[in-house]
């Protein structure tokens, strides 16, 4: 547990620095500990929490015991299961309200204003969804309809 727990430590720093030079010498603020096999970490600005994907059983496992939980800035964890029913989570990224996670061979997402999934789309034509985790930022509704039909 104690390796998740750096992991989770180093990753919240990346979401709240940057990049991993902006904090050479840097001590950690915090740690916690409770999660179930945390891949990422990522900053919601207008809500100013954290978003913590969780496994939750094997990687590759379509078995709905992934989630996503949420805690403040400052350490406290604010909702374990966030959102449930998830096979294993890994990226994410923010885009105005939505939480876009990659859950395996689709993209999930969901609205922060309500914690509700509000779609999925499948990823059987691009593989891997974590290959367009990164460029989501850019995408239109359209652009998805286009690539996850």
């Amino acid at each position: 547990m104690n390796s998740y727990k750096l992991g989770l430590a180093v990753a919240a720093a990346l979401v709240l620095f940057g990049t991993t030079g902006a904090f050479a010498g840097a001590t950690e603020k915090w740690s916690l500990g409770g999660f179930s096999h945390p891949e990422s970490v990522d900053l919601d600005i207008p809500h100013q929490v954290l978003y913590v994907s969780n496994i939750g059983g094997a990687p590759l496992d379509k078995d709905g015991n992934g989630f996503i939980s949420k805690l403040s800035r400052d350490g406290k964890l604010l909702q374990l299961k966030w959102i449930e029913g998830l096979n294993a989570p890994k990226g994410m990224v923010m885009k105005d309200f939505t939480l876009w996670v990659t859950d395996i061979d689709r993209l999930v997402e969901i609205d922060t204003r309500t914690a509700k999934i509000t779609n999925t789309y499948p990823a059987a034509k691009l593989g891997a969804a974590d290959r367009v985790i990164a460029a989501l930022t850019g995408l239109r509704r359209a652009d998805l309809d286009a690539l996850f039909d």
